[in-house]
């Protein structure tokens, strides 16, 4: 009996409890004041997103205030209708209106189109957030606004002051959130800090010249949007047919862009701002074109602060204007697609320009260009079309079409990529290759557009005769983001709302980031087009320049056509076998010992490397990788340096190891007396740079870092200075001992010898 009423107790305190839940699931489930509040805030936050999407990714605002407003209902009564669309689909569930399960559906429709250009996950995460957020404000405020709202039950106004605290909370904290520009990580250890180098010999390229700075502009003199190359222009030039070149611009689609620019893909004009120096010349020609942004959000511009300094230093610049082809609106339902040929193109028939003023009897241009040495400049996407015009200036055809002939022949001997895409235009469906051109790639570890460092796979492809004396080098740096080299991209490398997410306070100021390329890029061109060959260590060694760079992290790679590769792996899947003849490969006590392609943040490097792995800890006998050198047909002495690339791999086993690697770099001779040096005697190798883009690492889609390979040189004549015995000239082995560091991954690649 005592037994029996225990059990009634508890059956009685279970039904109570049941009950208490009950009436707090009642009183909390939301009445139709609720659920209409809530989707007024669901709408108001759908209509505010797509106003600033519109402003600030489409700048329909250029068509005028009325057609301004006009593409804002279409655009709502577009997603609205697409979302209905998939609400009569879906099965009614007892519970949400039907109009709230719309909104909602409307507003995930206008996030994905607005931000489906960027890495970031976050933004999306973010923006879900925010729709919940506003949902419970919106439905805790209608309540409250509602008569009657005191005659309610005690515990529904408790839960609707509740809903509303919460929801007012979230959006004071999400709206600082989003202000908030970011925070300082810790910089990374700078491997290559420490050493003394001798520095260069050389007139600081980031200063002014003696030149007087001239400008003007040059266009179609039609053009409805910009003056300098409509009726201001100072040079009216010819229009060009890009049909054979540009997909995209044709339809509806075609139709809206036309609309703006008041001109079609048959008719696209050769417009570009001009600095020279003011003197007779001839001046070697540069030109430079921006990449994919905002086609009403000019880019050209963003350009000025180098022309000046290569004019006064006595270049011809010429800004490109390609904003035509850029991304728009109209790309919500698609538009240009694969048009970086077109860019590269538009770049060779800018220099047909220029030649026939060069040769003319009179005019601002007449015998002043050196149409001998010409140099091409690209940012993002106008990177890879400074390649592409490089490849396109020396065939006879179109690789797409041979209907198109092509006759160029320009003496372009000089490359500059920022930032630059890759792969986006495949002539016959391989990357793009360029021959003997001297090339230069420079990149931002805390780029938040082009995330990944893939114009490492075109420097790859820049391949040397011997025939002539040329470079290719690359420069990742830290801190550089991807639009701070243009003027007007500024600091937020996507859209502006998903721009919050960024963080922006580990991005290096703007100065600074355009003094980088106020070094590099004048000394490049100084070096390749005006044969000023003291400029050439710092692209070996940033630590060569004489306090011209910013305080950070830069890693140099560097080969030129007087270097001798012994392997770069790329010549069979024989792990033993080398790039020249005779050759062998060996590894010793390895835990790991693979050739492979490297894996970037988003895709892969193009050219295969060497992956060498050990752990000193669990293997007594010292770990190492032997290259034996040819019998025959190979000669080195001390005046040559043994070069390559190495890369730390940052392999998952590590446990995300961020310590800087040192090893042994041990030479033999035929007789067996060897000599040695540590590879911290010119640097230790760099761990890989973690680019903090996001305010939260689980932000971005991609990983957090990837290789970056930086040359190693080290001159023979060390090793002699090492042991006096050791003869260079009978050089028979190169072997690098792992024994400093007691575990780690390196990528090892482009194994040489150079004068």
């Amino acid at each position: 009996m005592l037994l029996k009423e225990r059990i009634d107790k508890v059956r009685i305190l279970i039904l109570k409890i049941l009950g208490l839940f009950k009436r707090l699931r009642s009183a909390a489930a939301p009445g139709p004041a609720a659920w209409k509040g809530a989707a007024f805030g669901v709408a108001a936050a759908g209509v505010l997103l797509w106003i600033i999407g519109c402003v600030e990714n489409f700048l329909l605002v250029d068509y005028g205030f009325a057609g301004f407003l006009l593409s804002i209902i279409i655009g709502l009564f577009v997603f609205s209708a697409a979302s209905g669309v998939v609400v009569l689909f879906l099965k009614i569930q007892a519970g949400i209106p039907y109009y709230y399960r719309w909104l909602w559906i409307t507003v995930i429709l206008i996030t994905v189109i607005v931000f489906i250009s960027t890495f970031i996950t976050g933004v999306i995460i973010t923006a879900f957030a925010g729709m919940f957020i506003v949902s419970i404000f919106g439905a805790a405020l209608n309540i409250i606004l509602r008569p009657g709202y005191r005659n309610r039950p005690l515990i529904k106004r408790i839960i609707t002051i509740s809903g509303l605290v919460i929801g007012a909370l979230g959006l004071i904290l999400g709206s600082f959130y989003l202000l908030y520009p970011g925070s300082v990580v810790d910089k990374p250890v700078n491997a290559a800090a420490g050493i003394e180098v001798e520095k260069i010999n050389a007139p600081d390229p980031s200063q002014a010249g003696a030149y007087k700075v001239l400008s003007l502009s040059y266009g179609s003199g039609e053009d409805y949007r910009r003056k300098q190359y409509g009726e201001d222009a100072d040079i009216v030039t010819k229009t060009v047919d890009g049909t054979p070149y540009i997909d995209g611009w044709e339809g509806f689609i075609g139709w809206a862009r036309t609309l703006f620019w008041k001109f079609d893909v048959t008719e696209l004009p050769l417009n570009a701002s001009v600095w020279y120096p003011d003197g007779d010349g001839p001046y070697p020609l540069v030109l430079a074109v921006h990449g994919n942004h905002l086609m009403e959000d000019y880019s050209d511009s963003g350009y000025a602060y180098l022309g000046e300094l290569l004019a006064s230093n006595g270049f011809i610049f010429a800004s490109v204007d390609e904003n035509f082809l850029n991304y728009s609106w109209s790309n919500i339902l698609g538009g240009i697609k694969e048009e970086n040929d077109a860019r590269g193109w538009i770049l060779l028939e800018h220099l047909k320009l220029w030649r026939k003023w060069n040769n003319s009897l009179d005019g601002f241009f007449s015998g002043k260009v050196d149409m001998n040495n010409i140099g091409l400049i690209g940012h993002s996407r106008g990177g890879e079309a400074a390649a592409v015009a490089a490849a396109f200036n020396m065939l006879s055809f179109y690789p797409d079409d041979a209907r198109q002939v092509f006759d160029y022949g320009f003496n372009i001997k000089s490359v500059i990529a920022i930032a630059p895409t890759d792969g986006m235009y495949k002539p016959t469906g391989v990357g793009t290759p360029i021959e003997d051109i001297s090339y230069l790639v420079l990149h931002g570890a805390n780029d938040g557009d082009l995330v990944m460092f893939i114009g490492a796979s075109q420097y790859e492809r820049v391949s040397f005769t011997g025939q002539e004396d040329k470079f290719k080098a690359s420069v990742y740096i830290y801190g550089a983001n991807h639009g701070q080299f243009n003027t007007e991209w500024g600091n937020r490398d996507v859209p502006i709302i998903a721009s919050t997410l960024l963080n922006k306070k580990e991005i290096m100021p703007p100065q600074e980031q355009r003094q980088i390329a106020k070094v590099y890029i004048p000394a490049f061109l100084r070096a390749t087009l005006r044969g000023e060959t003291g400029y050439i260590p710092l692209f070996k060694d940033y630590r060569t320049a004489s306090g011209w760079l910013p305080d950070t992290i830069y890693l140099n790679n560097f080969q030129d056509s007087a270097t001798t590769i012994i392997s770069d792996f790329e010549e069979d899947i024989d792990l033993v076998s080398t790039s020249i003849k005779g050759g062998r490969l060996m590894g010793e006590n390895l835990s790991l010992w693979k050739e492979d392609v490297v894996e970037l943040k988003v895709g892969t490097y193009e050219a295969k490397s060497v992956f060498l792995g050990w752990d000193n800890e669990n293997n007594m006998v010292e770990a190492s990788y032997l290259i034996e050198l040819p019998d025959d047909g190979f000669m080195v002495n001390k005046e040559s340096c043994l070069v390559f690339s190495l890369s730390d791999a940052n392999d998952e086993n590590e446990d995300a190891r961020r310590e800087s690697i040192d090893l042994t770099i041990e030479l033999a001779d035929a007789s067996g007396v060897r000599a040695r040096l540590p590879l911290s005697s010119f640097s230790r190798l760099q761990p890989q740079i973690e680019g903090p883009t996001a305010k939260a690492d689980f932000m971005y889609s991609t990983k957090l870092s990837e290789p970056v390979f930086q040359t190693f040189e080290y001159p023979l004549e060390k090793f002699v200075n090492n042991n006096a015995e050791f003869d260079s000239g009978t050089l028979e082995s190169i072997r690098f001992i792992f024994d400093k560091t007691p575990s780690g991954v390196v990528i090892l690649d482009n194994i040489g010898f150079r004068p």
